[in-house]
């Protein structure tokens, strides 16, 4: 993925060739002080090392999408659950036979990237982890840049750019020897506006690509079926 210098005189087109052909891309000379970041590092370290007690404090509510708390433990254990009743699966006393030692062993080390597959994170430092999935190159590593922005187009730009932005498919690979922070900033529209083409992207010769959306809505159906969602609302 390409990296844009916005004191570069030509930063609207670069960062245009960057949306249109990666859908990522990182950011120098944006600014921002290096001891900014560390100085957010360091909180949120300092936040992850206090006990249970304090962090759930900041507990995230049911249906939220901001707090402390888990995600992926909480799925591994609704899937255990429901896996014997599904499909051709044999029901036994009501537990998938040595599914938990499956579970452990497949999201242990190595394999570890399992249980954050999916996660969408700035890199912490200079540890690597953020990939990307280029159409004909498969999973791209992105080198994180000491102090650079990592932007990363979602489906919201795709769809008001009328397909001409990319929402590119996106994975994060766990360390197995050092830990790393994400840092995430989401820029969206209040939940009741809705989504749609740009009429000026939508030329005479060219057609609407989605139809029109509530946001709130739309963010409430990709978070419950993890569905490919741009392709729901494609005219």
């Amino acid at each position: 993925p390409p990296i844009v210098d916005i004191c570069d005189p030509n930063v609207f087109s670069l960062v245009r060739d960057a949306c249109e052909q990666w859908g990522v891309f990182q950011v120098i000379n944006h600014g921002t002080p290096l001891s900014l970041f560390q100085e957010t590092e360091f909180e949120i370290r300092w936040l992850f090392s206090l006990p249970t007690e304090r962090k759930q404090i900041v507990a995230r509510f049911p249906g939220g999408y901001t707090g402390y708390g888990h995600l992926w433990n909480m799925l591994a254990n609704f899937g255990l659950k429901i896996m014997p009743n599904s499909g051709n699966m044999r029901r036994g006393d009501g537990t998938i036979s040595g599914g938990n030692d499956y579970i452990v062993r497949e999201t242990s080390g190595n394999n570890a990237w399992l249980i954050v597959f999916g996660s969408n994170p700035k890199t912490s430092g200079n540890i690597n982890g953020l990939q990307f999935y280029e159409d004909g190159m498969e999973w791209v590593d992105l080198e994180p840049v000491e102090g650079a922005l990592i932007v990363n187009i979602g489906d919201l730009m795709q769809i008001v750019s009328n397909g001409r932005f990319k929402s590119v498919l996106h994975r994060v690979v766990a360390n197995n020897t050092r830990h790393r922070i994400s840092k995430w900033f989401f820029y969206l529209p209040p939940r009741d506006d809705v989504a749609l083409p740009l009429k000026k992207l939508v030329e005479f010769d060219r057609l609407p690509m989605y139809r029109t959306v509530i946001w709130k809505e739309y963010v409430e159906f990709k978070a419950t079926t993890f569905d490919n969602v741009l392709e729901s609302i494609r005219i």
